[in-house]
């Protein structure tokens, strides 16, 4: 999964900052997670695959 995404990294990034990296949403994929936070965050997001 990390090879198919440093592969289109860099038509996708649109922004960075220390903490994120932000990108087109272009891509879709399935995210395992234990539920959300306080804050509305995902718990232990997990990446499973692209669609």
């Amino acid at each position: 999964h990390r090879e198919e995404f440093a592969r289109q990294r860099r038509q996708l990034v649109v922004g960075e900052d220390k903490q994120f990296v932000f990108l087109k949403p272009e891509l879709q994929g399935i995210v395992r997670h234990r539920g959300w936070t306080r804050k509305g965050l995902l718990r232990l997001p997990e990446f499973v695959q692209f669609c």
